[in-house]
């Protein structure tokens, strides 16, 4: 009985709030790492924008509850490339609201930035049907470029039976 009540404990524990005093700061970090993708835009064998993409429906689920949002930060390495330039899917579906962030909304959010001169956007999408949650793969398209920036946070759930 008493191992049952300790494995109870356990799951209810797994089912909490990351921004939870009880988690550490550095828990709280290796969490939003392993949602962070990279993804590079080469042309002539040079970079031409950096871009980094941050899951924070998955990273803070009681925030985001009614959508798939992220946080996307870029580096514009070729000064032909403009914000306005971007845009994104997810499932073949655009954002239902883009949101560049100014330093005070990065402090109020606890938002990391890899560089002080990179932009940094909140991207919300409505929220994925649990039968899609499996392919969730956010898609960056630039103006001009035929290659799409893909951040890939789809999952294998594999047949237990």
């Amino acid at each position: 009985m008493r191992i049952f009540g300790v494995l109870l404990v356990i799951f209810l524990m797994g089912c909490s709030n990351l921004n939870h005093p009880r988690f550490s700061k550095n828990f709280y970090d290796e969490k939003r790492m392993q949602l962070t993708r990279k993804a590079d835009l080469i042309e002539n064998q040079k970079t031409a924008l950096v871009a980094f993409s941050t899951y924070l429906s998955d990273l803070e689920s009681d925030r985001y509850p009614n959508n798939e949002v992220f946080l996307i930060e870029i580096a514009f390495e070729n000064e032909k490339i403009k914000p306005k330039d971007i845009s994104f899917t997810l499932l073949d579906k655009a954002p239902i609201k883009v949101q560049k962030l100014s330093k005070k909304d990065e402090k109020a959010m606890r938002l990391y930035r890899h560089s002080p001169w990179n932009e940094c956007f909140i991207v919300y999408f409505d929220s994925v049907l649990p039968i899609d949650i499996t392919n969730v793969a956010l898609k960056m398209h630039i103006k001009g470029y035929e290659q799409e920036l893909v951040f890939d946070y789809s999952y294998v759930v594999e047949n237990v039976l």
